[in-house]
């Protein structure tokens, strides 16, 4: 899964890495998630070497029944990787995120 051909040397992790990642720490989310509802403050899930936007995706697919209460932030330095993230992020939350940040840049912006 590493691109070697990328002067970024991305990794894109499998989606059932992601999947299994998120479901081995789904009931401790979900209790972060509920605090934070109950405080009256929004969850922010980040990810600032996005790529396809995989584990964004993933995370929102898992705990959509959230989804007024979470913020998406996120980047990639790689434009052409960027957009297909957009693209996933568009596809998958049916537009893009209302709130939250989503930039083409690299992650120390």
């Amino acid at each position: 899964y590493l691109n070697s051909n990328s002067k970024e040397s991305q990794y894109f992790t499998p989606r059932s890495q992601m999947y299994s990642a998120f479901k081995l720490t789904e009931s401790n989310l979900n209790e972060m998630l509920e605090t934070r509802i109950q405080s009256k403050r929004n969850f922010r899930f980040g990810d600032f070497c996005m790529g396809t936007a995989g584990w964004t995706v993933t995370f929102y697919n898992i705990f959509k029944k959230y989804k007024e209460h979470i913020k998406i932030y996120g980047g990639d330095i790689n434009p052409k990787t960027f957009q297909y993230g957009l693209m996933n992020i568009i596809t998958t939350m049916g537009g893009l995120p209302p709130e939250g940040n989503l930039i083409c840049a690299n992650s120390l912006i």
